[in-house]
């Protein structure tokens, strides 16, 4: 990943940030939660890739099966 100016905003930054914002909002219910990071995560990985021209594979390639529901 490249370096970024300090105190510049880019979409990168605004990205992570309204990322760290959901997820905050999402805190209270554990399972949205690690959905929403889970997406965050393959979304900034896609998109760090596109930006550095890196090949990438599709969506689908890194989509994962929903969390198993609890054994409660």
């Amino acid at each position: 990943m490249t370096n970024e100016p300090l105190g510049v905003p880019t979409p990168s930054k605004r990205f992570l940030v309204q990322v760290i914002v959901d997820l905050e909002m999402l805190a209270d219910d554990e399972r949205a939660a690690t959905t929403a990071a889970s997406t965050a995560i393959r979304t900034t990985t896609i998109n760090g890739a596109r930006c550095l021209d890196h090949p990438i594979r599709t969506v689908e390639e890194y989509w994962r099966p929903s969390l198993p529901d609890d054994p409660t």
